[in-house]
């Protein structure tokens, strides 16, 4: 008798719990949108600002909106926002395809390494990029003498923002 009420018991709680009603499901929004031409239509920011500026001809060293649409990405999945109150990035994203964590410079005036890990926990993407560097591997040919004069590295390190550039061994090994 006790084993029928608790496998009646036990049946009514698996099951009333895992049944929702076509009206709860129609009431949720998605979790994540599944493709490119949902999500833009989806969006709430497109009926107010224009996707052109998203998604036009890609500018050398400026991210690229329309290679990563090529790809199959779309602006949930790197973008957390409520409409104009906060948009964070998902940084974890990028690193899937790029490599994130240290950058070997090799086309500087001496071989260094960049910690790409460390710098975005300080700043957002858009103080470094693309004003400073921009994103294309291998695009700056950097020498000590631009540093010493605040450009790349040196727009930071300068002793008052971030470490002097004259603390060699930070990214020169020697």
């Amino acid at each position: 008798m006790r084993w029928a009420a608790l496998i009646v018991i036990a049946g009514s709680l698996i099951l009333g719990c895992s049944q929702k009603t076509e009206k709860e499901r129609a009431g949720k929004a998605p979790g994540m949108v599944i493709s490119a031409a949902e999500a833009v239509s989806s969006l709430p920011c497109f009926k107010c600002h224009s996707y052109q500026k998203f998604s036009s001809t890609p500018q050398k060293g400026i991210f690229s909106h329309q290679i990563h649409t090529k790809k199959g990405y779309h602006c949930n999945q790197c973008h957390d926002f409520e409409a104009h109150k906060y948009m964070k990035i998902n940084k974890d994203i990028c690193g899937n395809c790029h490599n994130m964590k240290v950058i070997a410079l090799k086309k500087t005036s001496m071989p260094s390494k960049f910690n790409h890990e460390s710098h975005p926990k300080m700043f957002g993407c858009k103080e470094c990029h693309p004003k400073t560097f921009v994103m294309k591997s291998g695009a700056a040919h950097i020498t000590m003498k631009d540093i010493n004069e605040g450009r790349f590295c040196g727009a930071c390190h300068s002793g008052k923002v971030a470490s002097p550039a004259s603390d060699c061994e930070k990214c020169h090994k020697g």
